[in-house]
């Protein structure tokens, strides 16, 4: 039990949770938000007055959102706990932070000891605890210890294509910022191959490099990508449990020899650029990807529980959820290690 403005309280430690909410009648201010609930349900809460919240060792003074039906109390979420720098240790059941707003003690660090520990989102507990796995914008991609070859002389230069004027100018961005996060460079080369901006179903563009003539003298890889109806097959038919990962931009993932950028070259706004990662066009890129993929994937594709094609990732188990997300914490660990990023709106 907690002190909450004077009144005993079972507070609910929730990282699930964006707000600190309650259903205790406290004091009010006029200001109202919609909080979004269980099951996406709207529901309009009011501000309290800053309100005492005694945690032992420590006692803070912050507002809460008013619920009077919300059935789960006293909820204490990630807006007072980021900003008062909680953490919380499971094993030892104590919640520990830093803050000048202690009442009792004026400890630089101080503990509160608390009984028990909830979480009403286990889902939202395993990305907040893989955050770094998770890619921050369009054009961010991991980096694995991988390198490239490409085999073969390239062809002649080809022209570049005529495009449309809005194409240009937004391909011409994505260059730049690429140029920035060092996917590609600009260099003088002897070859060129045409860039292609392909349009998306959202209204914007994609970069695509024609690499028609380059294909042709490339080596062909040995295609190991399996058929998605036999990697279908694997999985259990007693399967209950599933979990699908997307790579954000798998293929920059993967670095191509220096000695072999040149082959890649291509130009926009008459400046020739060069990739320094995989892109895609190249008719070994897929096949490249999987094979690296495979490898990091390897002690854990072994039971049929991970199966993926290409840059796809699917975790399909029988037994618990418990058991489930088990799995999908190795998989995350693993992916981490290996230096991928995942697409968390895919995920």
């Amino acid at each position: 039990m907690t002190n909450l403005g004077g009144r005993l309280a079972n507070v609910l430690i929730d990282s699930g949770a964006s707000c600190s909410c309650t259903n205790i009648p406290l004091p009010l201010t006029n200001k109202t938000i919609q909080i979004k609930g269980i099951g996406d349900t709207l529901m309009i809460a009011t501000q309290t007055q800053p309100i005492q919240l005694d945690l032992g060792a420590v006692v803070l003074e912050e507002p809460f959102w008013y619920l009077p039906d919300n059935s789960e109390g006293t909820v204490l979420g990630m807006d007072i706990m980021q900003k008062h720098g909680f953490v919380i240790h499971c094993f030892e059941k104590q919640i520990e932070l830093r803050t000048s707003k202690t009442v009792k003690k004026s400890l630089p660090k101080n503990r509160a000891n608390i009984m028990s520990i909830s979480t009403t989102d286990p889902i939202q507990q395993m990305i907040n605890k893989h955050n770094d796995i998770w890619a921050t914008h369009e054009h961010d991609c991991g980096l694995i210890d991988y390198v490239v070859c490409l085999e073969g002389e390239p062809p002649p230069p080809q022209k570049q294509y005529r495009i449309k004027p809005e194409a240009e100018s937004a391909v011409h961005e994505i260059v730049k910022q690429l140029e920035i996060r060092g996917i590609v460079r600009r260099c003088s080369s002897t070859t060129n191959s045409p860039c292609l901006p392909v349009p998306k179903s959202n209204g914007k563009w994609r970069l695509c490099i024609d690499y028609q003539r380059l294909n042709k003298v490339l080596p062909k890889a040995t295609p190991i990508v399996a058929n998605p109806s036999t990697l279908l097959s694997q999985i259990s038919t007693n399967a209950s449990w599933f979990t699908v990962l997307d790579i954000k931009n798998g293929f920059w993932s993967i670095k191509v020899r220096r000695e072999d950028q040149w082959k890649l070259a291509f130009t926009m706004n008459q400046i020739q650029y060069t990739w320094e990662r995989m892109p895609q066009g190249l008719h070994n890129s897929p096949a490249i990807f999987h094979r690296a993929l495979e490898d990091a994937l390897n002690p854990l594709t072994g039971t049929g529980n991970v199966i993926h094609y290409v840059d796809d990732i699917l975790v399909a188990t029988e037994g618990s959820f418990d058991d489930h997300l088990q799995l999908v914490d190795e998989v995350l660990l693993t992916l981490g290690k290996a230096g991928f990023k995942l697409n968390k709106e895919k995920a």
